[in-house]
């Protein structure tokens, strides 16, 4: 069927190479489960895991989903490594061997970005070490 005006042929090109609306929702429901779902790898290296992660991310905002800075929360890092939060201003790590100065009376609760929570179960210094 050929297109009779400019507006027909680009819905046209829009469906045929970008798929429906539907298509591209279904796109980004998946990407989005593999965006929440995503672990960092034992012998994987930071990098690689944000290389991952971003790899996700742009697909996403390519289908036209909004994602913040803020939204990319690293959440998923296996036990031995920090958690990672843009603009979060204390920092958690299950690691006790960091510690110089342990308070494990302390006990509370945090929210992370995706809206779980995490309990804490001390609070203490750390020794920052290359």
């Amino acid at each position: 069927m050929a297109c009779e005006t400019a507006k027909e042929s680009w819905e046209k090109l829009k469906e045929e190479f970008g798929g429906s609306s539907q298509t591209r929702n279904m796109q980004v429901l998946n990407l989005r489960r593999q965006f929440e779902t995503l672990k960092m790898q034992e012998a994987e290296v930071v990098k690689e895991y944000v290389d991952r992660l971003m790899n996700v991310v742009n697909k996403m905002r390519l289908l036209g989903k909004e994602i913040t800075d803020k939204r990319i929360v690293l959440v998923s890092l296996p036990e031995r490594a920090w958690l990672i939060d843009n603009g979060c201003t204390n920092h958690m790590t299950h690691d006790l061997e960091n510690f110089v100065k342990l308070d494990q009376a302390y006990q509370s609760s945090v929210t992370v970005e995706n809206g779980e929570f995490v309990k804490v179960k001390g609070r203490g210094d750390v020794l920052c070490r290359p």
